[in-house]
């Protein structure tokens, strides 16, 4: 934004400082965009694929063993 700012002169300049300001203004009460736009930290990503290909990350089997009595 600060290039965009200072590359221009005159009536320019104050054209892209209403236009910068407006953007803050909409960018406001979007968290979203506050991290995307103004902080370049990348949009969160969703997604419903559990399997990662890590394996099992837990493994309930050996304490139903315990409890049911059984010893490996």
């Amino acid at each position: 934004m600060r290039i965009y700012l200072k590359t221009a002169n005159g009536p320019e300049k104050m054209a892209r400082e209403e236009r910068v300001k407006n953007s803050l203004r909409d960018l406001e009460d979007d968290p979203i965009g506050h991290k995307a736009f103004l902080s370049l930290e990348p949009l969160p990503l969703v997604t419903d694929d559990l399997d990662k290909g890590k394996g099992i990350v837990f493994d309930f089997s050996a304490k139903e063993d315990i409890l049911l009595g059984v010893q490996s």
